[in-house]
């Protein structure tokens, strides 16, 4: 996986190493894609390396952005809590990600909290820095300014249709959100899934329980195997089972 060969290299101790790393982050990054070398270098000289263990928050929800932070290594699952205190998942962040950097372009608080779902490793750039390269290169501005709407309208609407389903409807689109991105094979745990949803353990292992008997999913400890996605998708599209 390319976010755990940044983290090798990074953590290698050689400054040349730690720079050429960074700059091959932010050459995955959305928007950054197209700089040449230099550019990226004088980005990759401005920024640092942070840690995080499973469960820690990066930020969260009504802190002042300073920072844009993109994902490394690691899970981040990017939540929104509702009056009642209940947090439903907005979208995830997976290596090469930014992290609800559309703030950092108005005077707002984080809209977002971000948690790290597993030990997380995140490249991190103060938000003037930031801000004054990409309003430098009014091209690169131009295409993350549209990248970032576009994932913002997505989180608010996936947000709607949360506070809407229940937590089994939620548990199936989650599990064909990750099976979009990593295939069939899924090394996560219930307990993992759960968090990710905002589901009990006992109502995830139940939910999982009845896919199983479907045919649709195949589990064993800490890897779910996405036997029928044809079938999963149509559950998320419809109403469960009763």
């Amino acid at each position: 996986m390319p976010g755990q060969i940044f983290l090798l290299l990074i953590k290698g101790g050689s400054n040349n190493v730690e720079l050429n790393q960074k700059i091959a982050i932010l050459n995955k990054t959305l928007g950054f894609e197209e700089l040449d070398p230099d550019q990226l270098a004088n980005l990759a000289e401005l920024s640092s390396i942070r840690f995080y263990k499973k469960g820690e928050y990066i930020f969260h929800e009504g802190d002042t952005p300073r920072y844009f932070k993109v994902v490394v290594e690691g899970l981040v699952k990017l939540s929104k809590s509702t009056e009642s205190g209940k947090a439903y998942t907005a979208v995830m962040g997976w290596p090469g990600d930014t992290l609800n950097a559309v703030t950092l372009f108005e005077d707002l608080p984080r809209f977002l909290s971000a948690q790290a779902i597993r030990t997380s490793t995140i490249l991190c750039l103060k938000k003037t820095d930031f801000v004054d390269f990409v309003f430098q290169h009014p091209t690169v501005a131009l295409r993350i300014i549209k990248i970032l709407g576009h994932l913002v309208q997505t989180s608010y609407e996936r947000i709607l249709d949360m506070v809407a389903e229940k937590a089994e409807q939620r548990i199936i689109n989650m599990l064909f959100m990750l099976y979009k991105k990593f295939g069939h094979t899924l090394n996560f745990t219930n307990q993992e899934l759960a968090d990710l949803v905002g589901a009990t353990t006992e109502t995830t292992i139940r939910i999982m329980g009845q896919l199983r008997k479907q045919g649709i999913v195949q589990s064993a400890r800490g890897r779910i195997q996405i036997a029928d996605p044809v079938a999963l998708e149509k559950l998320g599209r419809g109403p469960f089972w009763a």
